[in-house]
């Protein structure tokens, strides 16, 4: 693990999923959205956790797919 990647509360979450992500315009600026994996616009995988509570949060984005799973991988790890 790089020193610098975010390392996220995993006492938030029951689980980890990757999606890819397009970027999208919104009032705010640029945000990510999940796309289909084949969508041409796809821009970076994302690694979202499970909140206990309910709902996913985006945790980080990655430029490849096995990359982001490498990162799920780690994470997950950490649940057990």
């Amino acid at each position: 693990m790089e020193s610098n990647e975010y390392v996220p509360d995993h006492s938030l979450f029951d689980g980890y999923e990757v999606h890819p992500c397009v970027i999208i315009e919104t009032d705010e600026g640029q945000a990510f959205d999940q796309c289909e994996r084949d969508d041409p616009n796809l821009a970076v995988w994302g690694v979202y956790g499970h909140l206990k509570t309910g709902g996913l949060e985006w945790i980080s984005d990655h430029s490849s797919e096995a990359e982001a799973v490498e990162v799920l991988s780690r994470f997950e790890s950490a649940l057990c």
